[in-house]
């Protein structure tokens, strides 16, 4: 039975009449007017007319559905229109449950709103880094660590300009380096904690005293260190804040 609208040209009679569909469409505008007998629907496509007249294979539209939003570089409309200071709330809750690493780096890397939101140093000012897992009796190839190094870096340049609080746990290697480049572009660390950590030299302690003012708090819990660096630390520290007084 044919789909239509009833209409009563008499007493006791009935016509089925068939639904008329008008369809105008505009080409260069990309809309179409669409009628029937009671209505009129403007329907606009999405997307430019060029674009949309395009024709696509069937493979085409399936590797479109299955690529994910983001990696299309679209991270849909509450991507784009939530607040950047409500995303701002939402990561300081962030990273006090999860820390700043890694939850602020992937954050960043979900689109453009979530980047500006996720780089705010204010979020950095408490990081601690945990190093990697390796198999027992494996050692860390030369092209890691120097993968380990570079990242490090660059965080610390680039993300820990108003850091305070920063832990470096279970790390065997590159402490002093991490240390180092931490006393050159952290001003603001006033608590350092290297737990479980090996080859904490006298170097990377003095430069800490010298460079960092701001610093009150130590802990070397579970960690080798140079027998003279506790000492001398100290000492420089003291000295420092009696020359600051």
């Amino acid at each position: 039975m044919e789909k239509g609208r009833l209409r009563h040209s008499g007493p006791g009679k009935c016509v089925n009449r068939k639904r008329r569909r008008v369809h105008r469409s505009a080409p260069g505008l990309g809309y179409r007017v669409q009628e029937t007998d009671a209505d009129m629907l403007l329907v606009v496509r999405s997307g430019s007319p060029e674009r949309e007249s395009r024709p696509r294979s069937s493979r085409m539209r399936g590797e479109a559905r299955k690529c994910p939003a983001v990696l299309r570089g679209d991270p849909g409309p509450w991507g784009e229109k939530l607040p950047v200071e409500l995303l701002l709330r939402i990561f300081r809750l962030l990273v006090a449950s999860e820390g700043a690493v890694p939850a602020l780096c992937r954050a960043s890397q979900v689109c453009r709103m979530w980047h500006i939101a996720a780089v705010d140093p204010l979020l950095w000012q408490d990081a601690s880094l945990g190093f990697c897992w390796l198999e027992p009796g494996r050692k860390q190839l030369p092209q890691v660590e120097k993968k380990v190094r570079s990242t490090a870096q660059w965080l610390i340049e680039n993300r820990f300009s108003l850091l305070r609080n920063f832990t470096l746990h279970h790390w065997k290697n590159n402490v002093s380096f991490i240390v180092k480049a931490l006393s050159e572009n952290c001003r603001h660390l006033s608590s350092l904690k290297l737990l479980h950590c090996s080859g904490v030299t006298t170097d990377c302690l003095l430069a800490v005293a010298l460079r960092c003012p701001q610093l009150e708090s130590l802990n070397l819990q579970n960690s080798q260190v140079d027998s003279s660096a506790v000492g001398v630390f100290w000492r420089l520290l003291v000295l420092g804040s009696d020359i600051c007084g």
